[in-house]
């Protein structure tokens, strides 16, 4: 034993040396590898960026093959088409249609270059094949709005007809900043995560290579060696390989540290456990735990190692321990390690209660002084509690309850279970100064231990009610407190009572510590609403004509230094995507204003304009165009309007020269009643505290001189609502909540009042009240996924302890209790599943029914207008758009005429060709009606497209749910909360009458057992005692009946077997009686025992003995 100890001791011994000398190995040779790196570089960095170029280039040629294949496989099928004689516009659409071919552009045209099908917006029109047939099979790059393209054109001839086939993949495109956007990744941005270099990419045979030193340039050749265009990255920098270099040793010198911390560590828990003091093995074992933690923190492990969601500060941070839990990950780490040490002290409580209960002597004043700091500690923790669930909501990006996922991403899973966790923890913490203060009272008190924990739990919720009344700012809510501290002691009371498992112990408090963990998130997240609701008011007024201003100039002067806005007015360009970029790009997006952008060339002509609002009375700020002037800002009175307009002006020049003119014109204070009208993916998205509540679902008043002069959603407020309003209790700073019931529902109104030239102005702005459904949906969103953990983790534990688990599962409690789930939750889910599809299909059918109406109403407003070859098409379809209220476009069999957002199509938002399934089923398939769903900037949209007949042809109007909100009875959101919350609590209810249920069925079956195993060892005092007149109960009846005659049958023949064996002995005396040597025996007998006993008479009794037998 003693060779093995220090065989082990040698090995981590040399462990621990190696360690040693690989950490000095590697800060000695950092210098000389440093040095290597700075000499060799010249060679090196044209190495490595030959290496990144033959990357581009590598990627690049997979892409086109991919594009060669999928053109051979569409010329085959259409030869296939042709020898079986159905080569039709209908068949070809179908073909392209495909699911294989869905990632890809594709587009078919004749020998005349005429479209003829198509299965996205064209990439090529007609124009550009006949200038580009002679790069038949090869690939280029091209242009297309706001997306570019890697394209192959091809030939096709047959028998009787040819066609020209372009197939076109997308490799980068220019989208809004939304959360779905940020998670896409193009072509060229996965480049640039993989080469971890920004990629600039000129298009055209004819590029140039960028004049900057800092780039490296190469172009990019096609499938026929032909150059396409030129790629630019920034040259490898010697000082960030040199930096790269430093920090890989670095971090392999940090890596080393910790395994020589965690070594020694290992060596210093081994003597601590030799200590006989249960309080300085805590001590220092939780020393030892906090120092590898703050080791972790100083090396920057894991974060510095691991670079995605769950390392992202933004998720969540928070200032505790200088940064110690800065992003999920290092939350996780520094609770596990507080749970690590939690749990320890809670073993090191409950052996200390079980060990030391009832001896001891110690003074009055030490057990009163340990009671006090304990109820303090433990009235600490609560706080600390709701501080930490409090940090988790307004330290963090992620809104737990604002969406609904059954599956969350990893940043949010991984939060949830810190949140498990830290519950955990302070939950076990609790229960350990629960048990010491037990310990110490039940010395003194002794018996009735139930009535002086009555009395405790009465005391410390008091004690606890004080506390909170003391802070400044006291943690979650009464109600919440009281069931922290309620399960607390319930729990203290299971434990001295029960005896369970310590897992099933476990199991209990992390499900109570799940409970109060979630309640306090949810009331935090109430409060991070409620402030995201005063800061949304404070978000509508803030804008003013200054601030207006200065965000036009700023967006001026980043027009002014856009190279490329100074390339396409050199070169020619798509100046509507143009405008678009430079308001996407903007503080104007950013901040929600309407504004309208137009490029004019040098002789003040329109080139193109985007329009982030739907007003037709923004001024046009030509007139304001001023060679003599770079940046102008013109204030404007709106002519419709109850805004006030700004413009920008901006003189764009090249050195001397002026290449054209840009202008801006700007609406304020109408983005916030306006916004509502527009499309979704044109309204910014929230950031910050002002995400916590969906805009959506804000109703906006503004009351002017005590009078409503404006509201949105079409909300209007009653007299009584305006009255409260007016006497709303402002204070100092006019601020001021209030609850009022708008339309049948209760709604929470944050007011704010304030004095302009025009009178005294209101604005309130109201946020609908959770009702109990969707409380019970948030509440079970992280409950769910904390059972989910909990089951998981018990799970493994009872896998660990093989026979525990069959035991177990055998059981049949545990049989009965996995019946009732069956059978109560199966249903139960094919019901939520049959409502939610019902849901769903009469919501599909309810917007189907609506926007086929909408198409209805339009058609037969505009045809008695179109009949007519010499009306104005345009005017007719603006006339019903602004008289219906309905936004459409029109499209013939060419292409885009009519769009009430004109600006989403120029700028190439929306596609300006029919849509090909629409085309097919309506123009091939002579339908009158098509609904179809489309993708546009990431958002699903639903369209619907209707036939007309005009004196021109054929027309097909497209009316979509972005442009034009449709109301439906229960979203799919608010159906999913339904379901959730609903069935989630059902589910609990149903778990726990389960439960009961087999218990109440088990339990007799299990005293049968027991009593069976007694009777059956020989206890035939065993009886059963079951309060059931059922058959369970006529069981246990017979049961005791059979006991008691077969006590009673044992009586009897015990008395039978005495009453046989006095009659056998009364027999065998007869005998002995009647023989005569009886007599001889017993003398004999007699003298022997007095012979052994020494007896004095021994003399005479041997005279007297012989002299008879003689």
């Amino acid at each position: 034993m003693q060779i093995a100890t220090l065989k082990h001791k040698k090995i981590k011994l040399t462990i621990l040396t190696v360690l040693v000398i690989v950490f000095i190995a590697s800060a000695l040779i950092e210098p000389i590898l440093v040095n290597n790196k700075k000499e060799s570089w010249g060679e090196t960095s044209k190495e490595l960026a030959f290496r990144q170029s033959q990357k581009i280039q590598d990627a690049f040629d997979v892409k086109s093959s991919n594009l060669i294949s999928r053109i051979r496989k569409i010329k085959s099928s259409l030869r296939m088409l042709n020898e079986e004689k159905r080569l039709t516009q209908k068949n070809i659409f179908e073909e392209i249609l495909k699911k294989e071919f869905s990632r890809y552009s594709i587009q078919i045209n004749n020998s005349q270059l005429k479209l003829i099908a198509w299965n996205s917006d064209p990439v090529a029109d007609s124009i550009y094949l006949y200038q580009n047939k002679g790069l038949k099979g090869q690939t280029y790059f091209v242009k297309k709005k706001l997306k570019q393209y890697l394209s192959l054109i091809d030939f096709l001839e047959l028998q009787n007809q040819s066609f020209w086939i372009v197939v076109s993949c997308p490799i980068s495109e220019l989208a809004l900043p939304t959360k779905i956007n940020l998670e896409r990744i193009s072509f060229l941005d996965s480049l640039r995560q993989a080469l971890s270099t920004d990629i600039d990419l000129l298009l055209g045979s004819n590029s140039k290579a960028k004049q900057d030193g800092r780039l490296y340039s190469v172009p990019i050749l096609n499938n026929f060696k032909n150059k396409i265009g030129v790629v630019s990255f920034l040259k490898p920098a010697l000082d960030l390989q040199v930096a790269s270099l430093k920090a890989w040793l670095q971090q392999l010198q940090n890596i080393l540290l910790l395994l020589f911390s965690w070594l020694l560590s290992h060596e210093i828990v081994i003597t601590i456990r030799r200590s006989n003091s249960r309080l300085l093995k805590f001590t220092l074992l939780s020393m030892v735990i906090l120092s590898n933690r703050v080791l972790l923190f100083f090396l920057e492990i894991p974060s510095g190692l691991i670079s995605n969601s769950l390392s992202d500060a933004s998720n969540f941070s928070s200032r505790f321990g200088s940064g110690m839990v800065r992003s999920p990950l290092e939350f996780f780490v520094t609770a596990v390690s507080f749970l690590i040490i939690s749990l320890y002290g809670y073993r090191q409580i409950i052996d200390y209660y079980k060990s030391q209960r009832g001896n001891g002597k110690t003074s009055l004043l030490a057990d009163s002084a340990g009671v006090v700091i304990a109820v303090f500690m433990y009235l600490l923790l609560w706080r600390g509690f709701g501080a930490s669930i409090r940090s988790v909501i307004f330290d963090s990006t992620i809104r737990y309850f604002k969406e609904f996922a059954l599956i969350p991403s990893p940043a949010v899973f991984l939060m949830c279970v810190n949140i498990l966790i830290l519950g955990f923890t302070i939950f076990l913490s609790s229960l350990a100064l629960l048990v010491f203060m037990h310990r110490i009272l039940s010395k003194r008190i002794g018996t009735n231990e139930w009535k002086y924990l009555v009395v405790l739990f009465l005391v410390v919720q008091i004690l606890g009610y004080v506390f909170d009344r003391t802070q400044a700012q006291p943690q979650g809510t009464d109600l919440i407190r009281v069931f922290f501290f309620t399960f607390s002691f319930a729990i203290l009371y299971f434990l001295i009572a029960g005896n369970k498992e310590i897992l099933f112990r476990y199991f209990l408090y992390s499900l109570a510590s799940s409970i109060i963990a979630v309640s306090l998130l949810t009331y935090y997240n109430s409060q991070l609403e409620k402030e995201s609701l005063k800061n949304s008011a404070y978000d509508l007024v803030r804008v003013n004509e200054e601030q207006v201003q200065f965000i036009l100039y700023q967006t001026l002067i980043e027009a002014k230094n856009n190279s490329a806005l100074h390339e396409d007015l050199k070169t020619g360009g798509d100046y509507s995507s143009t405008a678009f970029s430079i308001w996407m790009k903007s503080l104007l997006y950013r901040e929600g204003i309407n504004a309208t952008i137009t490029l004019y060339d040098v002789q003040k002509n329109s080139l193109g304009s985007f329009s982030s609002s739907d007003e037709s009375d923004l001024e046009n700020s030509s007139v304001h165009l001023d060679t003599n002037k770079d940046i102008q800002i013109i204030p404007q009175q709106s002519t419709f309007s109850v805004g006030k307009n700004v413009a920008g002006v901006l003189t764009i020049r090249d050195a001397d020269k002026i290449l054209g003119y840009l202008s801006i014109t700007a609406i304020i204070n109408s983005n916030h009643f306006r916004q509502e009208s527009l499309p979704k993916i044109l309204i910014p998205e929230r950031v910050g505290i002002l995400s916590a509540v969906d805009y959506d679902n804000l109703k906006i008043y503004e009351l002017m001189n005590k009078e409503l002069v404006r509201s949105s959603k079409s909300s209007e407020l009653n007299d009584e609502n305006v009255r409260r309003i007016l006497e709303a209790p402002f204070d100092y700073f006019g601020e001021t909540w209030l609850e009022l019931e708008i339309n049948s529902e209760m709604n929470l109104l944050f007011l704010i009042k304030n004095t302009t030239v025009q009178g005294e102005k209101i604005l309130a702005i109201a946020r609908e009240n959770k009702n109990f459904t969707w409380n019970l949906s948030d509440f079970f969103k992280i409950f769910f996924i904390h059972t989910v953990v909990i089951f998981i983790i018990s799970l493994f534990l009872w896998l660990v302890n093989l026979q525990k688990r069959i035991t177990y599962s055998i059981s049949f409690r545990a049989k009965l209790i996995t019946a009732f789930l069956i059978i109560s939750v199966v249903p139960l889910f094919l019901i939520a599943a049959y409502i939610r599809n019902l849901t769903e299909e009469k919501n599909s059918q309810t917007l189907s029914k609506l926007m086929i109406e909408n198409i209805n109403q339009i058609k037969n407003y505009v045809e008695p207008y179109l009949v007519s070859s010499d009306v104005n098409q345009k005017l007719i379809f603006e006339k019903a758009s602004r008289e219906l209220n309905k936004k459409f476009s029109v499209y013939s069999i060419n292409g885009e005429v009519f769009s009430s957002n004109p600006s989403l199509y120029e700028a190439g938002i929306f596609g300006e060709k029919l849509n090909s399934e629409a085309y097919m089923n309506l123009i091939s398939n002579k339908n009158n009606f098509y609904l179809g769903k489309e993708e546009v900037q990431g958002e699903k949209i639903n369209s619907a497209f209707g036939v007309i007949r005009a004196a021109a042809g054929v027309l097909v109007i497209e009316v979509n749910d972005m442009l034009n909100k449709s109301s439906l009875p229960l979203s799919e959101f608010e159906l999913d909360v339904f379901l959730f919350g609903v069935f989630s609590f059902a589910l609990i209810i149903i778990i726990v009458i389960s439960t009961i249920l087999s218990g109440q069925i088990s339990y007799p079956i299990k005293k049968l057992t027991a009593a069976t195993r007694a009777v059956s060892n020989g206890d035939l005092s065993a009886g059963v005692s079951i309060n059931s007149k059922g058959e369970l109960g006529e069981l246990a009846s017979g049961f005791n009946m059979m006991v008691q005659k077969i006590r009673q049958n044992q009586i009897d023949i015990a008395q039978f077997e005495r009453e046989e064996a006095w009659r056998e002995m009364a027999k065998q005396v007869a005998h002995e009686i009647k023989n005569p040597l009886t007599p001889m025996k017993l003398s004999v007998q007699q003298l022997i025992t007095a012979y052994e006993d020494k007896s004095p008479k021994f003399n005479s009794i041997f005279e007297k003995v012989t002299a008879t037998i003689v």
